[in-house]
Order: structure tokens, then C-alpha cells, then sequence
């Protein structure tokens, strides 16, 4: 059960993520400071690529076939998730659409930025939620030691070129932009600096 381990793990880092930039958030909207804007481009970059080119296909490509063949009364809360997976990118698009708006007029667009970040943290975070709590557990019930096997090689194969050792550590090098770009104590950055009136 390789696979769940290396699942748990990558949920922990995406809720890393999402709580900077939960944290990020709440110092803009709480404190009139002019931000470093490129930790938000890394973190979309982050999500965008971990979940939707690297974390949802493993999912949707042999987690979810295999528990729905074992246990097929699975297959409304998979389809559920794999909605999800599909919303959740639309909301990554809105989020990064606002970023660009804020970028670009400043403290007008801030509220939209501020619940484009805001709805799209929620909606990660109970989705996690939704596989931690209904679906590994039914992984880990109903897969048998071959399922595994296949899942575990599809989830760990290092010669893959999309889940191989240089898409990781491109994430690894998009999450290290996030945390020296961060101002402390979410990360190493500079603190931001109030802005000039």
C-alpha cells in the first residue's frame, strides 16, 4: 500500500500550500501592505501542475478503476470526486484570472482576488477531506495485494516520464519558490512593506 502513503504525503504538501496562502491572504485583506505577487504565480503554478497534471490523473487513471472494480457501490462518490477534480480546475483558472486582475489594478480588484483564493482554498480542502475520510479508507478495505501492486508501480514508476524524477523535482523547485518568496512566518521572503500613501 505504497500508494496510500504516497498519497497521504501529497495531500499534507498540498495543505501546506493552501495554508500559506490561506495566511497570505488573511495579511492582505487584514493589513494595508504592498505584496510580493510572485508567490501567488508559484502557487498556482504549484497546484496547477501537482493536481492537474500529476496528483488527479494517478487517481483517476488507477486508484479510482481499481476500488470501483472491487467495489463497484463505490462508483457515485468516485464519479463525485472526479467532478471534483474537473471543478477544481475551473476554480484554479478563476483564482489565477483574478490574480492577474489584482496585478494589474491593484486594491480595486483585491476582493475578488481575496474570494477567488478563499473559495478555491475551501473546495481543496474538503475535497481532501472527501478522499481521506470515504475513499482511502475504502481502498484499503476492499483492494486486494495485486490491485495493489499495479497501483503502487503506476503511483512510485520513476522512468515515467509524466510522474518520473524530473517532473518532481520541478515541484519540488516550484514549492521551494513558495517558501523563500513567502514572507515570514508563513516562509523566507522579505516582509511586505506597508504601502506608500
Amino acid at each position: 500500500m505504497k500508494t496510500l502513503s504516497i498519497i497521504h504525503n501529497e495531500h499534507r504538501n498540498l495543505g501546506t500550500v493552501l495554508f500559506c496562502l490561506s495566511s497570505l491572504i488573511q495579511e492582505l485583506d487584514e493589513h494595508d501592505v504592498k505584496p510580493d505577487l510572485r508567490v501567488f504565480h508559484a502557487i498556482v503554478n504549484y497546484i496547477d501542475s501537482f493536481l492537474d497534471k500529476y496528483h488527479h490523473p494517478k487517481e483517476d487513471d488507477y486508484l479510482f478503476p481499481a476500488i470501483k472494480r472491487c467495489y463497484p457501490e463505490a462508483e457515485p462518490v468516485l464519479a463525485e470526486l472526479q467532478q471534483q477534480h474537473i471543478r477544481g480546475a475551473t476554480l484554479l483558472h478563476d483564482f489565477r484570472e483574478a490574480l492577474a486582475a489584482y496585478e494589474y489594478q491593484g486594491k480595486p480588484a483585491f476582493i475578488p482576488f481575496r474570494d477567488a483564493a478563499r473559495t478555491l482554498i475551501e473546495f481543496q480542502r474538503e475535497h481532501v477531506r472527501k478522499e481521506e475520510t470515504e475513499v482511502l479508507p475504502l481502498a484499503r478495505e476492499h483492494l486486494q495485494p495485486t490491485d495493489w501492486d499495479t497501483i503502487d508501480r503506476a503511483f512510485a514508476e520513476h522512468q515515467d516520464p509524466l510522474f518520473g524524477d524530473q517532473p518532481k523535482k520541478e515541484f519540488e523547485q516550484l514549492y521551494s519558490t513558495i517558501v523563500t518568496l513567502a514572507p515570514a512566518p508563513h516562509g523566507f521572503g522579505p516582509e511586505w512593506q506597508p504601502t506608500p500613501q
